[in-house]
C-alpha cells in the first residue's frame, strides 16, 4: 500500500485500514446521521397527524413509529461494521457488530416490554411518550455503532 504524506496519519492511525475504507466509512457515518435526523424529524412531525387521523392506534403503534424513525440510520451504521469483502472461508461477525446488534435487540425488547406493561396496567401513555420510548429502543445501539465507526 502506497501512502502519500497527506494520507499518512489517516492510514497509520485508522482502525479501518486503508484510506479508501476510511472514506467509505465516513460516507456511511454521514448518511446514517442524515437518515437519523430526517427519521426523527419526520416521524416527530407526523405524530400529531397520526394521533388525529388514526384514532384506533394504541401505544404500541406509536412506539413502532418511534422505532421506525431510527431503524434505517442504525442499519446503515451497522452495515459499516461488517467486513467489506466476502471470502470463501468462514469469518465470524466482528465483535463490534455483535455488540451493536445485541444492544439494539435489548433496547427493542426492553422498551416493548415497558410499553406493554404500562398499557396492561391501565396507565395511558400519550402518543408522544410512546414515540419517545420507541426512539430510545434503538438510540443507544445507533450511537454506539457511530462511536465505533468514528
Amino acid at each position: 500500500m502506497t501512502v502519500t504524506p497527506y494520507e499518512w496519519p489517516v492510514a497509520v492511525f485508522s482502525p479501518i485500514g486503508t484510506t479508501a475504507d476510511h472514506l467509505a466509512h465516513e460516507e456511511m457515518i454521514k448518511f446514517s446521521i442524515i437518515l437519523g435526523v430526517l427519521g426523527l424529524l419526520g416521524t416527530a412531525a407526523a405524530m400529531p397527524y397520526l394521533s388525529r387521523w388514526v384514532s384506533n392506534w394504541g401505544p404500541r403503534q406509536h412506539w413502532l413509529v418511534g422505532l421506525i424513525a431510527l431503524f434505517p440510520a442504525w442499519l446503515i451504521a451497522f452495515l459499516g461494521l461488517l467486513p467489506a469483502s466476502v471470502g470463501p472461508e468462514y469469518e465470524p461477525l466482528p465483535r463490534s457488530a455483535l455488540l451493536s446488534s445485541v444492544v439494539a435487540l435489548l433496547g427493542v425488547v426492553v422498551t416493548d416490554t415497558a410499553v406493554r406493561r404500562l398499557d396492561k396496567s391501565g396507565y395511558s401513555l400519550s402518543p408522544f411518550k410512546s414515540w419517545i420510548l420507541g426512539t430510545t429502543g434503538l438510540l443507544p445501539a445507533w450511537l454506539i455503532t457511530l462511536w465505533i465507526l468514528f
